[in-house]
């Protein structure tokens, strides 16, 4: 198989030889497999009646899988052990962003745990053909959900790390602040190695450093912030339970949550 950095393969391979109906089944499913050649190896990514997998493997390892698969052998005896697997009846929710990435996420139960484990992949329209070929895997238990985004909900987020960023640079730089006017600094009780590497590390920067140190961050966030602005984002998803968007009164809500904050953080900076 060859494949240039970063280039997708999708095939189908027959699990079975009759041929399958429009709703597909243990008896007539094929195996899905697509692979993606990384910088040193190549991921394969393999879809069946049982469940989905994916690994990353040195390329003729990832070759000689292929082709057993094309074979018509089923990927629960071919995959390793180190090979994510997740089985189609404990997924609950299949998750993408239309959008904005290449990632889909997979919400499941192990146990009585709830875990997510995500696949990324260079070629979105390959990571949407992925996505269609696990709704039909999955079956009529799971309904299909879209959720577009308003600006507002889109950078809520971004705006309350920006916050953050804004608070903890600040105690920070304070910190520094006094850390260099005290004669001596003295240290105590538990973890105190890693007490003086803080001290030590608020002592080199001084105020000055430690804003600035924030302010690339800040800045950093306030470009994610942008790109957010541009790119609601699409959220749409498989799951096996109702669905409802939050409501724009619900973020309302949040927003005068957010500005009380900033008031109390202004009123306290400006003492």
């Amino acid at each position: 198989m060859t494949q240039s950095a970063g280039d997708t393969l999708s095939r189908s391979i027959p699990a079975h030889q009759s041929a399958a109906p429009p709703r597909e089944n243990a008896a007539t499913t094929k195996t899905r497999v697509w692979s993606q050649t990384l910088d040193d190896e190549v991921r394969v990514i393999a879809l069946s009646v049982e469940g989905i997998y994916w690994q990353e493997l040195p390329g003729s390892t990832a070759d000689t899988l292929i082709r057993q698969l094309d074979r018509g052998e089923q990927p629960e005896h071919l995959f390793g052990d180190e090979a994510t697997y997740i089985p189609l009846r404990r997924i609950e929710r299949v998750c993408v962003d239309r959008t904005d990435d290449n990632d889909m996420d997979i919400a499941f139960r192990d146990g009585k745990e709830k875990e997510t484990e995500t696949i990324t992949v260079e070629d979105r329209g390959v990571r949407d053909e992925i996505f269609d070929a696990m709704q039909r895997a999955l079956g009529p238990r799971m309904t299909e959900y879209s959720d577009q985004y308003s600006v507002p909900r889109s950078i809520f987020g971004a705006l309350v790390t920006l916050t953050l960023t804004g608070l903890v640079t600040w105690w920070l730089a304070a910190a520094a602040a006094s850390i260099r006017a005290a004669e001596a600094i003295e240290i105590t009780g538990r973890k105190k190695g890693i007490k003086q590497l803080f001290v030590w590390a608020l002592d080199l920067l001084g105020p000055w450093g430690v804003s600035i140190v924030g302010s690339i961050v800040g800045a950093l966030v306030v470009f994610y912030l942008i790109h957010r602005v541009k790119n609601p984002p699409l959220m749409v998803f498989l799951q096996n339970r109702p669905y409802r968007s939050p409501s724009p009164i619900s973020t309302a809500i949040k927003y005068a949550l957010l500005f009380a904050v900033w008031g109390w953080l202004i009123s306290v900076v400006v003492r």
